[in-house]
């Protein structure tokens, strides 16, 4: 994930992704995980746009409708 604010090491989050539509008409769908911030990557080349790791306790994938 990419973010322009870092949580913090440790943080238990909730992500819900919402994936591009493959093909006209079709339904689009999304990635829901929780867990924990378990990695943050902060290059310097690339200020406001870091990024970080989550280690998924649960992950759902399901249409969005």
């Amino acid at each position: 994930m990419f973010t322009k604010t870092l949580p913090a090491l440790g943080t238990n989050m909730e992500l819900i992704i919402r994936l591009p539509v493959a093909q006209t008409g079709a339904a689009p769908s999304m990635l829901e995980m929780k867990g924990e911030v378990i990695r943050l990557e902060t290059p310097s080349a690339r200020e406001n746009q870091w990024g970080f790791a989550l280690n998924a306790r649960r992950t759902v994938f399901r249409n969005a409708s």
